[in-house]
Order: C-alpha cells, then sequence, then structure tokens
C-alpha cells in the first residue's frame, strides 16, 4: 500500500466526519432555514423541516423514505419527498383548471373515439427541438449529456426515451390568436378538430408546463438560487428526488403562447407501475408511443365535453363516430372554428 491510498483513506475519513457533523442537529436545521429563507424570497409558502433533508459526503438532496405500498403489489418504494414536491410545484404548478383542449389531426381524433384512447409519445420525439435538455443547461446540470446508463446510452437519450407525454392546452386562459396558432400547428389548419377534455388526474405529473423566458438570468431560477447557497455555506452539491424527470415540463419561453398542460409518464419510476407495450413509430428508431384508455386507468380520468370541428369538417361525419362514444352523455359538437 502505497502514500496515495493513505491518502485517499484520510480524504474519505475526514469526509465522513464533516457528513456527520453537517447533519448535526444544529447544522441540518440551519440548511432548512436556508432553503426556507430563500422559498420565501419566491413568494413559496410551503416549507420543509430538518427531517426532510441531510447531507452526503457529496450532496444535500432529499432524506429519503422507504415505506410499504399495498396498492402497487406490496413494492418497497420511494415516496415523492417534501422538498421535491415544493420545487416541483413551484416551476410546474398542477392546474386549476378542470377542462382542457387537444388539437389534433381527423384520423387522430377518429383513433380516439373508436379506440378509446390517447397516444403518449416518448420525448425522443422532441430531440432535435432541444426540449429536456433546455432544463439541465439551464442549471448547470451537466452530466446528463456525458455519463451513460446500464446500456452504454448517454443519459440525456435514455431518460427520453423512457419519458412519455401528451399534451394539452389551458382553455380557460388561452387567447383567440394563440387557438389560432394551435388549429394551423396541431389542427391541420382546419382540416382536424378540438376535443375539450374534463382531466381528473390520479397523479402528481399532470403539471403545467414552465416557459424559460430570455428576460430571466439562469442565477435567479430557484434550483440555482439553492445550488449556490448549498454550495457557499456547506460545500456540497444540491439535488432532489424527480431530477430525471423535471426536464420534461420545461420549454423556451417562444412556445408560451401553448399555454400548455402535460401529462408526463415515466417508464423508470418508484411513484406507480408501469404497465404499457412500447409501440414504434413508423420508421423513426428511438421514438416510440404507448396507449393509454381513457376510461379506467391508473393516471387520470378523461371525459371528453365538446368536439369543435375545423373549418372544412363535414359535421355529419362527426356525428355518426360518435355512436361509438361509450358514455350515455354524449360530446357537444361545437360550431365550426372560424379560422
Amino acid at each position: 500500500m502505497n502514500d496515495e491510498y493513505f491518502n485517499n483513506v484520510k480524504k474519505q475519513m475526514k469526509l465522513f466526519e464533516e457528513t456527520d457533523k453537517l447533519n448535526s442537529n444544529i447544522n441540518i436545521t440551519d440548511a432548512s432555514t436556508t432553503i426556507n429563507n430563500i422559498f420565501q424570497s419566491f413568494n413559496i409558502q410551503d416549507r420543509i423541516s430538518s427531517n426532510d433533508i441531510e447531507f452526503s459526503n457529496s450532496f444535500l438532496w432529499n432524506k429519503p423514505y422507504i415505506v410499504w405500498d399495498k396498492k402497487l403489489d406490496s413494492n418497497i418504494i420511494l415516496r415523492k419527498l417534501k422538498l421535491s414536491e415544493i420545487i416541483f410545484d413551484h416551476y410546474y404548478p398542477k392546474p386549476t383548471e378542470t377542462t382542457f383542449y387537444h388539437f389534433t389531426t381527423y384520423a387522430n381524433f377518429i383513433s380516439i373515439i373508436k379506440n378509446q384512447e390517447l397516444w403518449l409519445f416518448n420525448l425522443a420525439k422532441r430531440f432535435q427541438e432541444g426540449e429536456f435538455r433546455l432544463f439541465y443547461i439551464d442549471h448547470g446540470i451537466t452530466g446528463y449529456q456525458t455519463n451513460r446508463d446500464y446500456n452504454g446510452e448517454i443519459m440525456e437519450k435514455s431518460l427520453m426515451k423512457q419519458t412519455f407525454y401528451t399534451s394539452f392546452a389551458k382553455s380557460s386562459t388561452i387567447r383567440l390568436e394563440d387557438e389560432e396558432s394551435l388549429w394551423n400547428s396541431f389542427g391541420e389548419g382546419g382540416l382536424g378538430v378540438r376535443l375539450e377534455f374534463e382531466i381528473n388526474p390520479k397523479y402528481a405529473d399532470f403539471r403545467n408546463v414552465f416557459y424559460k423566458q430570455d428576460g430571466v438570468p439562469k442565477t435567479d431560477l430557484l434550483i440555482n438560487k439553492i445550488t449556490s447557497e448549498v454550495q457557499s455555506k456547506y460545500n456540497r452539491n444540491f439535488t432532489l428526488s424527480g431530477i430525471s424527470k423535471i426536464g420534461g415540463f420545461y420549454l423556451q419561453g417562444d412556445f408560451d403562447t401553448e399555454n400548455e398542460t402535460r401529462l408526463l409518464i415515466k417508464e423508470s419510476t418508484d411513484d406507480y407501475k408501469f404497465n404499457f407495450t412500447k409501440h414504434n413509430y413508423g420508421e423513426q428508431g428511438d421514438i416510440k408511443f404507448i396507449k393509454l384508455k381513457l376510461f379506467d386507468n391508473s393516471f387520470a380520468d378523461f371525459k371528453i365535453k365538446s368536439i369543435q370541428p375545423g373549418n372544412y369538417i363535414n359535421d355529419n361525419r362527426i356525428e355518426k363516430l360518435l355512436e361509438q362514444y361509450p358514455l350515455p352523455e354524449k360530446p357537444k359538437i361545437m360550431e365550426k372554428a372560424d379560422f
């Protein structure tokens, strides 16, 4: 054994001593107060306690709680933790609306009604648009573009392939000019339809998208504020549970006209079982989709309240198709969009 080995052992022992000291009651209380003061500066009302966080040799992070969950076939899981919940709710608030628009092609509309299901695509579909990575770039989390998963694939690409989503627009806040843009982008310019869904989510990952505006300095973002303070005061990096999916709700400010709320389902998570078949999307390679039933699923209850045909759609075709809608209360057919 050489001097380098002994020096590494001494260094590790020193780190353990530092970590034990940081996790002492006085220091962990100070750390929770530091984070709560930052929350207060962002007008966040909720608070953490010293029981919600802990130090490791490298990080300040959520203190894990292991619980037994009978609903998941008695699997031991990690419950979503308060620090993560507060930060997620700040960036991506749960919507207060209950009805949402979904603009789609007429062919997709037929599939939704006949099969009573929505297709959720993985984020690999948006890889070229720079989605997902924008959050990690803005928050200085660069490992996702260099580290690899257990299959040897770059983490960024691996996580995008595992994360599935579908999009809705908040019906109560959308402006007329923005709606016209959504018709052109997703409703085939009047050849598609606008579905109005009533949605009651069963899991937390039905959230409003965060639009990062160009004028907001990165240093003013909540996670960056906490990271800077933790590094300065305690010489530790800051991380939180759920960081691998947090980028799925974070978009460039240019897209804010879409008023988007997303339902996100991740293949690898402790929050629920992923009981879906992944389907190939043509010959698109990494792009896959899963099928989520409108009724009797574990993630959200969907009810179609109304259907607005595009300008070039024959209303009689929609009435005929709705004969296959399973609920006794049929969706209302609205007047055609005037775009």
